[in-house]
Parts: structure tokens; C-alpha cells; sequence
């Protein structure tokens, strides 16, 4: 942390003169902006929603893309059921036998 060092110069220089002044219609303690705490609430809801449109829209587009992958069949040939395979192997071996009866 730094400690300010006072220089003091000898000038011409800047007269500020400060007064304090009544509360004025619609400034009340705690309230520095001069708006009711309506209009506080409101900026405070107005900033919030740019985040909270793209948090929607992530889990919006998530959950279109899982259930898009879960109902895309599988391509032809890459993925067999075990079910799908003995089907194959049993006619595999019945045209097998066919033709071993026909020589």
C-alpha cells in the first residue's frame, strides 16, 4: 500500500468554495442516483437479462442437440445388435447348408 506524500506549491491557484444544499423531491439517503428504488430494481432486472437470454439459449440449444442424438438411428452396417447378428449367422448357415444339398 502507498502513502500519499502532500507537496504543497506556491501559485495562483483554484478557489473551490463547498455548501451544502436541502434534500431535494426525489434524493433520499441511500439513494445517490436521484431515481425511486423502482427504477433501481428495474436497471438491476434490465442488466440481468443479456445473461440470462444466453444461459436460455445454451441449455435451449444443448437440449436439441442430445435429444437430436438419441432419436438418429445408427448407419447401416456400423453398429449390430446381437439379436441382428444371429439372425444373420442362422441364414448364413441355412444358405450354407442349401447349397452343400444342391452339389
Amino acid at each position: 500500500m502507498k502513502i500519499p506524500i502532500l507537496t504543497t506549491v506556491i501559485g495562483n491557484g483554484t478557489v473551490i468554495t463547498v455548501t451544502a444544499r436541502d434534500n431535494t423531491e426525489g434524493n433520499t439517503e441511500g439513494n445517490t442516483e436521484g431515481g425511486s428504488p423502482w427504477e433501481e430494481v428495474l436497471i438491476y432486472v434490465l442488466r440481468c437479462l443479456p445473461i440470462l437470454a444466453l444461459i436460455i439459449t445454451f441449455f435451449s440449444i444443448n437440449s436439441l442437440v442430445t435429444k437430436a442424438q438419441q432419436h438418429t438411428p445408427a448407419a447401416p452396417g456400423n453398429e449390430r445388435t446381437p439379436a441382428l447378428r444371429r439372425e444373420e449367422t442362422q441364414e448364413e448357415e441355412e444358405r450354407d447348408a442349401r447349397e452343400i444339398e444342391a452339389e
